[in-house]
């Protein structure tokens, strides 16, 4: 077994811990390991690291850990147990075996997280994240992601454009749903399926997009999760946001991800362009025919 250890006096408790889980699979794979530990340790800012990024509440951030970064874990068939830990001193307990970040201190923790480690990952092939149960996809199932929060909203999804985008779905007879942010996750979308159940379970919301013949998001976390996901169709857009440390043309360069560039993924498109219908919709269909020509659709295991 290899033992991870997500150290959340610099990591955050929010879907940046795809990179690091990912990234301690791919270790796993390299040392021959059959399982993995997580090992979660708390920071020194009410259990959180010590920083100004949204959110700040540490009750949001405690909420976000059990239910982002515990149920991502839950998402990856490796991982054999997940431990919070107390205390700092408690890690030292598990650091035995293998261990991941090679070399984990707990008194000197070295980040392990970040956009840079998911492309790595999806570069060397690595998309372990899967529901946990079988779906049967579903060739007319289109399904839409909407970023809805409250802090940085120039990131959030064009509602309107989105909305033109299902209804030239539905008109071609897809069948169309809509993902809502969690805070939305029941709210209405007047004429549209809206899919509250995916909103608020992250093993839902990985069974919806394995379902769907194809998923369509602006850039942010579930994106991320789906990118990592083998079983997952999808074309992401909005990239680039100003007012956004991590969106914007430099961070992805530093990232090893130049504007304009395409990952080696198969059924993933990256659109560098606003969210707009007009450019959302010849996207999405180019994508959609380039389906229809490859294999039949089987059930996913």
């Amino acid at each position: 077994m290899l033992t991870a250890f997500y150290d959340l006096a610099v990591s955050p408790p929010t879907f940046d811990a795809l990179g690091f889980l990912a990234t301690a699979e791919r270790k796993r794979i390299e040392l021959g390991e059959p399982s993995l530990r997580i090992v979660i340790v708390p920071g020194p800012d009410n259990g959180f690291r010590k920083d100004n990024l949204p959110p700040r509440d540490p009750k949001i951030r405690m909420r976000m850990l059990k239910k982002v970064v515990f149920k991502l874990c839950k998402l990856l068939p490796s991982v054999e147990e997940v431990v919070h830990c107390e205390t700092r001193a408690d890690a030292v307990a598990f650091k035995t075996g293998h261990v991941f970040p090679v070399g984990y201190d707990e008194t000197h923790p070295v980040m392990s997280y970040g956009t840079k480690l998911i492309t790595d990952a999806i570069r060397a092939g690595c998309l372990p994240f899967r529901a946990d149960q079988p779906v049967t996809k579903n060739d007319r199932l289109i399904a839409i992601t909407l970023r809805e929060a409250r802090y940085w909203p120039s990131r959030n999804s064009n509602l309107p454009e989105w909305q033109k985008v299902g209804r030239h779905f539905l008109n071609k007879g897809y069948d169309v749903v809509f993902v809502r942010d969690t805070e939305f996750a029941t709210k209405a979308l007047p004429g549209f399926r809206i899919d509250s159940d995916a909103a608020i379970s992250l093993q839902s919301r990985l069974a919806l997009y394995e379902t769907a013949r194809l998923n369509l998001f602006v850039n942010n976390g579930p994106t991320a999760l789906a990118m990592l996901s083998g079983n997952v169709a999808l074309l992401n857009s909005k990239m680039e946001t100003a007012d956004a440390p991590c969106t914007q043309a430099a961070y992805f360069a530093t990232q090893g991800m130049p504007k304009g560039e395409q990952l080696p993924r198969p059924g993933c498109h990256i659109l560098w362009a606003d969210d707009r219908a007009e450019l959302l919709i010849p996207a999405a269909e180019a994508m959609l025919d380039e389906a229809a020509a490859a294999a039949p659709l089987t059930r996913v295991a």
